[in-house]
C-alpha cells in the first residue's frame, strides 16, 4: 500500500509539476511556432495558413524594406480575428447536467441543516485511516 502511495505520489509530482518545468526551462522541446500555427489554423477557419505564412515571412533571412511592410501588415490583419471565439460555450452546455446532480446534493443537505451526518462517513476514512498509518508506525518501530 506504501509502494502504491508512492509511485501514484511520484507520478503526480512528474505530471503535473516537473514536466510543466521542463518546458518552461526548455529542457523539453515543445511544440514549435509553426506547429502551432497550424493548429490554430484548423482551429479558426478566418486565419487559415496566414499565421504560418507570417511565420514563414519572419523567419526571412533577407530583411528588406518591402519584407517589413509586409509583415507589419499581415499582423494587422490578424489582429482582427476574434480570438475569444476559441470556446464554444454553447457546445459545452450539454456537459450542464453532469453539474446538476452534485450541486443539488450538496444544497438539499445544506437546506435541510443536517451537514454533519453527511460528513460523518467521511471523517469515519480518515479517522481510520489515522489509525492504520500510526498503527503501521508503532509496528515497524
Amino acid at each position: 500500500m506504501l509502494l502504491t502511495l508512492l509511485a501514484i505520489t511520484f507520478y503526480l509530482l512528474y505530471a503535473y509539476i516537473l514536466t510543466p518545468l521542463f518546458y518552461l526551462f526548455q529542457l523539453k522541446k515543445g511544440i514549435s511556432n509553426k506547429d502551432a500555427a497550424i493548429l490554430i489554423g484548423k482551429h479558426f477557419p478566418e486565419v487559415g495558413d496566414k499565421l504560418y505564412n507570417l511565420l514563414d515571412l519572419v523567419d526571412n533571412q533577407q530583411t528588406s524594406e518591402l519584407l517589413l511592410a509586409s509583415i507589419e501588415q499581415r499582423s494587422k490583419k490578424l489582429d482582427a480575428v476574434p480570438f475569444v471565439k476559441a470556446i464554444n460555450f454553447s457546445e459545452n452546455f450539454k456537459y450542464a447536467k453532469y453539474l446538476l446532480v452534485p450541486v443539488v446534493v450538496i444544497i438539499l443537505v445544506w437546506l435541510s441543516g443536517n451537514l454533519s451526518s453527511f460528513l460523518d462517513p467521511m471523517i469515519g476514512l480518515l479517522t481510520i485511516k489515522w489509525l492504520l498509518k500510526n498503527l503501521l508506525l508503532f509496528l515497524l518501530n
